[in-house]
């Protein structure tokens, strides 16, 4: 009961038992149903009267319930606000938002790693083309598609057109290999080149417009031996075993090393070793139908120093650094990539180079990250990425600068998009240039997506053997001998 000089918010019910009535039970720990008051009166074969009421009468038991349901309303509204500032508030003010997109960001990176784990067993037998670029400039513009596939056997067909400054081409290529070859057979047709080679004084060579060309696999054999035993030759071993590609194995569990230390000391909000620091929330934004959260963030130089040991002994604690060893003289990868002088450098830079982050609201994921030139302000670096949902993982990164003749803008973004569905890997390219004639630009896109199917290729009728072509045209025939079939022949 509150004292008598303070009023209850809600109105409450003094009642009297009626004589000889034995009050209710009241479970422990719960207040009692009932109050009862010296002021109050019973009255026989009635309601029980009471001064206190407005009424004089003792609302029934109905009301009491009603009151009980209001109580309770407001205790589980009381109770959803609560949820709503705990569950969804909190989470979602700045400091969570970044910290939450540290550790999703990290997740996301350990998803396309199990992805590419995945693939390395992944056996495909042939991967389809298609690409398109188109160049403006002052000077010149053209046009060029490509299409086509390929698979592991050397079996291709690909299909490129082109339109240069109004002048239509296209061009055909086949691959057919033997299974009891090393080399494919090549077939090339290049039609509508007739008019270019007129006004070029080429007039000899229009019956090359339409004509099938063969390059035998015996000549592309003769030709990769010689190169091989030139690479094998060098007195440069470091520059053949380069040639060595690294296999899918090495690479992949360098990748997964590395992403072990990325997630201990980029994406996390561990004080004690977090690289990522002092980070300032700069407001809201709004980029397409995206909402993201700006901040401005630091580094440390203590925490990126031991970031990159941690690389470091990742790397050559992983199968590529023995690929390392043979490519570089004996070198593991810490020391081929030289990052005792990368934490020479990191200790001469000012340390108080901030760079900006962009967080997704919705995926509470790291959006973008822009690196400023402390130097020069227009010179910027931008890695982004824009998955929201499904299984489409775009990444696109974006060169500011300056035209190193003109001083005018320049810019450059390369784009690239995995479907982890279809397999499929989409890349773009934009470069833009506003030289001293004016701006030139390129554009580009293409896409390569895996199969199970072998392609299917036949190689043409009728075509002429490149031999046959030199000797038609009064060349002579095609030099023999791997000494002036060596690389070096063709570029002196």
């Amino acid at each position: 009961m509150p004292p008598a000089d303070t009023q209850s918010p809600l109105p409450t019910t003094t009642l009297t038992p009626s004589v000889g009535a034995t009050p209710p039970p009241t479970p422990q720990g719960s207040p009692a149903p009932y109050a009862f008051s010296m002021n109050q009166t019973p009255a026989p074969n009635g309601p029980v009267v009471s001064s206190a009421h407005p009424m004089g009468v003792a609302p029934k038991k109905s009301k009491r319930k009603l009151w009980l349901i209001i109580l309770i309303v407001i205790v589980v509204l009381l109770g959803l606000a609560g949820g709503y500032v705990f569950g969804f508030y909190l989470p979602n003010t700045p400091a969570n938002m970044y910290n939450a997109a540290l550790k999703n960001s990290g997740a996301a990176l350990d998803t396309l790693v199990s992805y590419s784990r995945q693939q390395q067993t992944a056996s495909y037998k042939s991967v389809s083309l298609t690409g398109t670029v188109h160049v403006k400039s002052p000077s010149a513009s053209f046009d060029v598609n490509l299409s086509g596939a390929a698979d592991k056997d050397a079996n291709a067909n690909l299909q490129l057109s082109a339109d240069i400054l109004g002048q239509k081409a296209s061009a055909n290529i086949r691959s057919v290999r033997s299974s009891a070859d090393v080399s494919p057979d090549v077939y090339v047709q290049v039609s509508g080149i007739k008019s270019y080679l007129d006004s070029n004084g080429l007039n000899s060579l229009d019956g090359l417009d339409g004509r099938w060309i063969m390059i035998d696999h015996t000549l592309i054999d003769t030709y990769l031996s010689s190169l091989k035993q030139s690479v094998d030759s060098s007195t440069d071993s470091s520059a053949a075993n380069a040639a060595k590609a690294p296999t899918y194995a090495q690479l992949q569990d360098a990748l997964t090393k590395v992403q072990t230390v990325n997630k201990q000391y980029v994406f996390t909000t561990d004080a004690s070793r977090a690289v990522l620091a002092n980070e300032t929330y700069l407001g809201k934004v709004t980029v397409g139908s995206r909402t993201q959260y700006h901040y401005r963030v630091g580094y440390s130089k203590a925490h990126l120093t031991a970031y990159v040991d941690a690389l470091g002994s990742a790397l050559d604690s992983s199968q590529l650094n023995g690929w390392s060893k043979t490519a570089n003289d004996g070198k593991g990868l810490s020391e081929a990539m030289n990052l005792n002088q990368v934490k020479q450098d990191i200790q001469d830079a000012k340390s108080d180079y901030t760079f900006e982050v962009w967080v997704d609201t919705g995926t509470k994921l790291i959006s973008k990250v822009a690196f400023v030139d402390p130097s020069d302000s227009s010179s910027t670096l931008t890695i982004a990425q824009t998955h929201v949902s499904g299984t489409s993982y775009p990444f696109t990164l974006t060169v500011n600068g300056k035209d190193d003749t003109s001083g005018k803008p320049a810019t450059a973004t390369f784009g690239a998009s995995l479907d982890t569905k279809s397999h499929a890997i989409a890349a773009t390219f934009s470069v833009s240039d506003q030289t001293s004639d004016g701006t030139e630009s390129a554009t580009g896109n293409f896409t390569l997506t895996p199969s199970n199917n072998a392609v299917q290729v036949t190689a043409p009728s009728g075509a002429e053997s490149l031999n046959d072509l030199f000797s038609s045209l009064g060349l002579g025939g095609l030099p023999s001998g791997t000494d002036t079939l060596s690389p070096l022949s063709f570029t002196e």
